[in-house]
C-alpha cells in the first residue's frame, strides 16, 4: 500500500477516534452536555460500541462497506452529536448513545477491511491515535465552550463517514481447516493473553480518567493528550528496526512499573505517565497484530471479535474498580496491584514457545519452476514474505519491511515452507536456482 494511502487511512480513523475520545467516551464536551450522567453514558457507549463490533461483522460485506451506507452512518453520527446541544431526558440520551456505539462500530469495521491489506500497519494506526489525541487536547482546552466543541466534533464524525472506504470484495482468507491446532494456538493465544492484561489495565485507566473528569477538567487532560502524541511518535521511532513486536515488551514493562508506583501513592505524575505510555504501546501492538491475524480469518471477523471483547474488558474492569472505597477517585490500591499481578501471570502465555513446524511430507513438493511465483495457496501476507525470502532477506529484514515482529515472520515462513514442501529456506532457494537453470537450458 502506498504511503499516501496509509496516511489517508490514518486520517480517516483519526477523525472518527477524535470524535469518539472527545465526546461519547469521555471529554469535556460529554461532561458539559450530559453533566452528572456523563460517566454512565460513556460506559454505555463503550459497551454498545463493543456489542456493535461483535455483531455487525456478520453483515454482508458489500452492504456493510457500501459508500452510501458509510456516508449515511457518518452523517447520522454528526446529527446525533448536535442533538446534545440542548438538554435531553436521560432515557433519550441513553438510547442515542447506544445508537452512536453501533454506527461507530460499522465505520471502524469498514476501515479494518482495508487495513489488513496494508504491509505498513503501524503508520495508519499511529497517525490515527496521534490525530485523535491532538483533537482531545484541543477539545479539553478550558477556553473552548461546549456550544463550539460539539459542532466541531460532529464535523469529525461526518468526515470519518465521508472518507471511509474499503475494498470492493472481501479479502481472501485462509480456510480455518488449513491451519493446524498448534498453529491456531500459536497465533491467537499470545495475542489473547496480551489483550486480557492490557485492556484490564486499560479499564482501570478509564476509571481514573472519568473520575478525574467528573471532578473538573482543567489542564491535566490537555497535558496528558499532548504527552500521548509525543509517546506515539517516540514508540513508532523505537520500533522501526526491531518491528512492532517490541511494542509488547515496552507495554508490559511500562504498565507494570506504572501500576506498582501508583499503588504506593507516591510519584503519581510519573506513574500516570508510565501507565499512559504503556497503554499506548499496547494499543499500537494489538492493532498491528490484529491486522496480521486478519489475513487468516478476515479483517472484519478478526477486528469485530478482537476489538469488541477488548472494549468489554475495559468496561468490566471499570465496573469492578467502581466498588472500591466510597469517594475514591478511580481504582484503589487492590485493583492496581491486581492489574500488575495479572500482567505477571500472563507473561508465560504471551511469550510462549512458538508452535512446532508441521512435517513437510504432508503436502507434495511444488514444481521447481513454479517456485518463482508465489503459490496461489499463500495468503497476501505470506506472498510478501515469500517474495522477500527469494530476494535473500533474513527475518530481521522481513520484519522491518512488513512492520511485524520476528515471531510473526517465523510463523509465516513455517507456513510457506510447509505449503511448497521445502524442508528449510536453503532447500527453497536451491529449488529456485535449479528452476532458473532449467529455463535457461
Amino acid at each position: 500500500m502506498p504511503v499516501s494511502a496509509s496516511i489517508r487511512q490514518g486520517l480517516t480513523l483519526g477523525a472518527l477516534f477524535g470524535w469518539l475520545l472527545s465526546f461519547p467516551l469521555f471529554g469535556p464536551a460529554l461532561f458539559g452536555a450530559a453533566a452528572d450522567q456523563a460517566p454512565q453514558l460513556g460506559l454505555l457507549f463503550l459497551f454498545s460500541h463493543g456489542a456493535g463490533l461483535l455483531l455487525l461483522h456478520f453483515m454482508p460485506f458489500r452492504a456493510a462497506v457500501h459508500p452510501w451506507v458509510l456516508r449515511a452512518a457518518g452523517a447520522l453520527l454528526a446529527a446525533l452529536t448536535l442533538l446534545f446541544l440542548v438538554p435531553l431526558p436521560d432515557v433519550a440520551a441513553a438510547a442515542l448513545f447506544m445508537l452512536m456505539g453501533l454506527l461507530a462500530a460499522l465505520l471502524v469495521l469498514a476501515w479494518t477491511a482495508g487495513f489488513v491489506l496494508s504491509p505498513d500497519r503501524l503508520t495508519p494506526i499511529a497517525l490515527a491515535m496521534a490525530g485523535a489525541n491532538l483533537v482531545l487536547a484541543l477539545a479539553c482546552l478550558p477556553v473552548v465552550p461546549v456550544w463550539l466543541s460539539l459542532p466541531l466534533l460532529a464535523g469529525l464524525a461526518l468526515a470519518g463517514g465521508l472518507t471511509a472506504s474499503a475494498p470492493a470484495e472481501e479479502l481472501p482468507v485462509r480456510a480455518a481447516a488449513s491451519l493446524s491446532r498448534a498453529q491456531v494456538v500459536g497465533l491467537l493465544l499470545p495475542l489473547g493473553a496480551f489483550a486480557v492484561g492490557d485492556y484490564f489495565v486499560g479499564g482501570l485507566w478509564y476509571s481514573a480518567v472519568t473520575a478525574a473528569a467528573a471532578s473538573g477538567w482543567v489542564w491535566r487532560p490537555v497535558v496528558e493528550a499532548l504527552f500521548s502524541v509525543a509517546s506515539i511518535v517516540l514508540l513508532a521511532f523505537l520500533v522501526r528496526r526491531p518491528g512492532p513486536g517490541a511494542l509488547a515488551r515496552y507495554s508490559l514493562s511500562l504498565m507494570g512499573l506504572g501500576l506498582v508506583l501508583a499503588a504506593t501513592g507516591r510519584f503519581l505524575p510519573a506513574a500516570r505517565g508510565l501507565l499512559l505510555m504503556g497503554l499506548i504501546a499496547g494499543d499500537l501492538f494489538y492493532w498491528s497484530q490484529m491486522g496480521v491475524a486478519g489475513g487468516y480469518w478476515g479483517g472484519r471477523r478478526t477486528f469485530g471479535i478482537g476489538l469488541g471483547l477488548s472494549l468489554w474488558l475495559i468496561g468490566l474492569a471499570n465496573l469492578a474498580s467502581a466498588f472500591g472505597p466510597p469517594g475514591a477517585a478511580g481504582p484503589d490500591t487492590v485493583f492496581m496491584l491486581s492489574g500488575a499481578a495479572l500482567l505477571f501471570v500472563l507473561l508465560p502465555l504471551i511469550y510462549r514457545v512458538p508452535a512446532p513446524e508441521p512435517p513437510a511430507a504432508e503436502e507434495p513438493a511444488a514444481p521447481a519452476a513454479a517456485l518463482q511465483e508465489a503459490p496461489q495457496t499463500l495468503t497476501p501476507t505470506e506472498c510478501q514474505v515469500y517474495e522477500l525470502l527469494l530476494q535473500g532477506a533474513n527475518d530481521a529484514d522481513i520484519a522491518q519491511a512488513l512492520w511485524v515482529s520476528r515471531h510473526t515472520v517465523k510463523f509465516h515462513v513455517r507456513n510457506i515452507l510447509h505449503k511448497v514442501g521445502a524442508a528449510n529456506r536453503k532447500e527453497l532457494l536451491s529449488r529456485l536456482v535449479v528452476g532458473q537453470k532449467a529455463k535457461r537450458s
